[in-house]
């Protein structure tokens, strides 16, 4: 089946759904499928968006993305939506390891650094503030040049201050 017939499938399986589920499947979709694009241009940041947006982003759009985690090309693209949602829910521990699954997968995939830094927000939030900050260094280490490299001084500088507040260090 080739790309557009991978995001009519998704239509179809959205259409029974809430109109802005189905923005999600389809934004989501044609991203991945048809342009082929990672977490940017106007049509991801609307996807992104929606995720936000939606009342109910948990376990209808979780259960469409978690069938497609085992396809060999979309994997990776998979978990970072999975991930995205998961955080839009404010399930910070699952989508750390959503997002930490997703950079396993093929560690030259282009989303690699954007899942690393997802990774560590998402500690972050979750309070795990020695491995969001080890994440945050990975990241810095693996992309010193990246266009998130300020976030992730930032994402560390959080962690400390973190850390101090609760006595840590």
């Amino acid at each position: 089946m080739g790309r557009r017939g991978q995001v009519a499938r998704l239509y179809n399986a959205s259409m029974d759904r809430r109109s802005a589920f189905r923005a999600l499947v389809l934004g989501a979709a044609v991203t991945v499928l048809l342009l082929g694009a990672g977490p940017t241009g106007a049509a991801t940041y609307q996807a992104h968006d929606t995720l936000y947006i939606i009342a109910d982003p948990g376990a209808r759009a979780e259960a469409v993305l978690a069938g497609l985690t085992t396809h060999a090309s979309l994997a990776v693209d998979v978990y970072y939506w999975l991930g995205m949602s998961q955080v839009a829910r404010q399930s910070w521990k699952q989508g750390a390891e959503t997002f930490a699954a997703g950079a396993a997968i093929d560690a030259k995939h282009r989303l690699n650094e954007t899942l690393t830094y997802h990774t560590a927000r998402a500690l972050l939030q979750d309070g795990q503030l020695q491995a969001a900050t080890e994440k945050f260094d990975d990241l810095l280490r693996k992309w010193p040049d990246s266009a998130v490299a300020d976030e992730s001084w930032l994402g560390k500088l959080q962690a400390a201050r973190k850390s101090v507040a609760e006595g840590k260090r």
